[in-house]
């Protein structure tokens, strides 16, 4: 599989923010998604062969975090939503339900991970739609990170 990345902008940084960059690396405050997709992204890098292309971490709007990651291959496009997330979940058509720890009982989701799931779908629908590309159907697919995570259906 191929990975390709935009070339990060290089930025003079302060002592002080070279100080709470160090500190995020020892302590994956806020960071677990992004950790989750570069474990995921590994993943994908050792099983699929040079059919596939993965876009990694690109900005397709002007503002916002970067796009999740795009898999393209013989099968068509693919749009990764990579989750951190970590317990029991149950699912009935779109809504997306979270069992609390303290109660076991489930309770609405927040984010509700499979709507999420379609939006990125959608939403780079309407990217290729705005700039004139034909393109199959986009497949949103949700992962977990965590192979612990139970998924009721």
């Amino acid at each position: 599989m191929r990975l390709i990345e935009p070339k990060q902008k290089k930025v003079k940084k302060n002592s002080i923010q070279m100080v709470v960059d160090q500190i995020r690396q020892l302590l994956p405050i806020g960071k677990t998604d992004a950790s989750a997709e570069d474990a995921i992204v590994i993943r994908f890098l050792k099983g699929l062969d040079n059919r596939f292309i993965m876009l990694h971490n690109l900005q397709l709007e002007k503002i916002g975090p970067p796009f999740p990651p795009i898999l393209v291959g013989p099968a068509g496009l693919v749009v990764l939503n990579i989750s951190s997330e970590k317990g029991f979940f149950k699912v009935k058509e779109d809504s997306w339900w979270k069992m609390d720890k303290t109660t076991h009982r489930f309770n609405p989701g927040r984010p509700n991970l499979i709507k999420q799931s379609q939006d990125y779908a959608k939403k780079l629908a309407v990217i290729l739609d705005a700039h004139g590309k034909s393109h199959p159907e986009i497949l949103p697919v949700l992962i977990f990170a965590d192979p612990g995570v139970h998924i009721e259906t």
